[in-house]
């Protein structure tokens, strides 16, 4: 049951993130966007590092949660920001080919790829740690085995 609340906060504390960032891009016009760029990095890191410490109940480090906090950040934002240039073709495109149902399956797309990148993001902090400790150990053994062999 304490799990569903943790869910029901994280869902209004994103649906206010999204909405507070749609206003924003809405209320600014033309390059003025670009003044917030600085912003949106802090403050998608933030949110990115509070969405796993939240759900996960502040079993992983924020310092473990780092790496892909930023690369999420700048991947997602990368990708809305550059969106307007590849975007409204291609939902024109699909508008005139298959109709309204192209323009739906196009945003579905859309929403699934930040989806994908998301993911991808949110994985990348273990895997990431996984690996060093690897490495780690590996050069470890590599040390060890050159001792021996001397």
């Amino acid at each position: 049951m304490a799990d569903q609340g943790l869910f029901a906060i994280f869902f209004f504390v994103f649906t206010g993130a999204v909405a507070l960032t749609v206003v924003a891009a809405e209320k600014l016009s033309g390059t003025a966007w670009y003044l917030l760029v600085p912003a949106w990095l802090v403050g998608a890191t933030v949110f990115w590092l509070w969405v796993p410490r939240f759900l996960l109940h502040a079993t992983i480090g924020l310092r473990a949660l780092l790496p892909g906090a930023v690369m999420a950040s700048v991947v997602i934002g990368g990708a809305t920001a550059t969106s307007p240039l590849w975007l409204p073709p291609t939902l024109n495109a699909n508008g005139k080919a298959f109709g309204s149902f192209g323009v739906v399956l196009t945003l579905v797309g859309w929403v699934f790829i930040l989806i994908t990148l998301s993911l991808v993001c949110a994985v990348f902090s273990p895997v990431r740690r996984a690996w060093r400790a690897s490495e780690r150990t590996r050069g470890e053994s590599a040390l060890a085995e050159q001792k021996i062999l001397a």
